[in-house]
């Protein structure tokens, strides 16, 4: 009995395997059906939203008969229908915001029209390092960064961009600028309230700054074109003074031995240039707690250039302390760096709060920068450093030899007169990641 049933279990085994198999080879080819059959339905149901989409395009274009399609491709809807009922709709509801609530709720308002990210790295951060502070009103973490995406609002009050009230509204009706800003949106006297919070937000954070050269513009403007002086709003502010820009030119291109110099050729910067631009400072009138940050840039190192310019300076930032402005004054070198082509592990290495200088003696202060100068001379070009001993001239005021010297050494080569160009300075900003937009600067 087991021999003979041995050969029939045997077949009945082999025919469920052959089952088997043939219900996989079944399955499979069903799957890969499955599978092309649902490629092709996918691109079928796209097909049918593209002809829907074109139907819908259709249908639009057809109720828009009569010239309103045309009207809509030329902007003609937006500015006679949706700019005029924006208009309307937001001066009935500032009218009733301005008669139901008070001055002190409404600038509560105001301050989240202007949020930005507290966390936010200022336009420079050397400017603002020790400006840089947070916001007194909360905000949700996804709020807006207005000020971001506006990038006009800064440009206006940093005067660079000029335009009229015409020019503003226009850029509100496109949304370029916030369109609560524009009187023809809140009304006049809202716009003013608007714009001043504007000002109140920006000397909170310390964003305001502006090229030494610009900085009477700046002040004496009225950005948003509202009756409001950036001179009367302004309480801080940040200065970035290139020195380079004022050095003097040689008096002597062709130094020689029968020369006669005298003590009034020997002047390394146009001080009276400086004078005339920081001079503005003066026409502040409220100066108790302004705050004034000077950035002074040095490329060609100088130490008679760098004690020329605290000269020409001493005068404004004295009358600013003596009146209760907080006035602070760093140096830092503006160059490509020697080693690596990067700045250098330490910041101090390059960048130095001066503004004790302007109450030192010259010695000892001059004492104090060659000791920084040193420090830094493994990351400052050769080329950029220029090593002089100061010579009184009053200590030979009839030795024509020593002014002779001193003019003659005023100018180390031709690099330092042409000094530094424009195109220099923007690649080394690129490379730094630190782009200072400013107008001449």
């Amino acid at each position: 009995m087991t021999s003979a049933s041995g050969p029939e279990s045997t077949v009945t085994s082999n025919e469920e395997q052959l089952r088997q198999a043939r219900d996989r080879l079944l399955r499979h080819v069903a799957k890969r059906r499955g599978s092309r059959f649902t490629s092709d339905a996918r691109n079928i149901d796209k097909e049918v939203e593209q002809l829907e989409l074109k139907k819908r395009c259709l249908l639009t274009k057809r109720l828009m008969l009569h010239g309103q399609y045309n009207d809509w491709l030329n902007d003609l809807v937006l500015h006679r229908t949706v700019i005029p009922y924006s208009r309307a709709w937001n001066r009935a509801f500032t009218a009733q915001m301005h008669s139901r609530l008070p001055r002190e709720v409404r600038d509560m308002v105001y301050g989240y029209l202007w949020y930005f990210d507290p966390k936010r790295t200022s336009l420079h951060d050397v400017g603002t390092r020790r400006l840089r502070q947070h916001h007194d009103f909360q905000c949700s973490p996804g709020a807006t960064d207005v000020i971001q995406i506006h990038g006009l609002l800064l440009d206006l009050a940093q005067n660079l961009y000029r335009g009229n009230s015409h020019n503003i509204t226009e850029l509100c009706d496109k949304s370029a600028l916030p369109h609560y800003i524009s009187p023809a949106y809140v009304g006049l006297e809202m716009a003013k309230e608007i714009g001043m919070s504007f000002y109140y937000t920006v000397n909170l954070a310390g964003l305001l700054q502006c090229g030494a050269e610009s900085i009477r513009s700046v002040l004496n403007k009225d950005c948003f074109d509202l009756g409001l002086l950036t001179i009367d709003l302004v309480r801080t502010l940040t200065v970035h003074c290139k020195m380079d820009r004022y050095r003097a030119p040689p008096p002597c291109r062709k130094p020689a031995i029968t020369c006669q110099h005298t003590a009034s050729e020997i002047g390394h910067v146009r001080k009276s240039a400086l004078e005339m631009e920081f001079g503005a400072f003066f026409d502040i009138k409220n100066k108790q707690d302004f705050k004034l940050h000077i950035i002074l840039y040095q490329r060609s190192i100088r130490m008679e250039v760098l004690a020329e310019v605290i000269e020409a300076l001493a005068s404004v930032v004295q009358h600013l302390k003596q009146h209760g402005a907080c006035v602070t004054v760093s140096w830092t070198y503006r160059g490509r760096w020697e080693k690596y082509n990067r700045p250098p592990p330490r910041r101090g290495l390059v960048d130095r709060d001066i503004t004790d200088f302007f109450d030192l003696p010259r010695s000892l202060w001059v004492y104090n920068m060659r000791k920084t100068y040193n420090a830094s001379r493994g990351w400052i070009l050769p080329r950029h450093y220029h090593e002089s001993h100061e010579v009184d001239p009053r200590l030979g005021s009839r030795n024509t030899d020593t002014f002779n010297h001193i003019v003659h050494n005023m100018y180390a080569d031709f690099n330092e007169e042409q000094g530094t160009t424009d195109e220099e300075e923007e690649e080394d900003d690129v490379k730094r990641g630190k782009r200072f937009r400013v107008e001449g600067f």
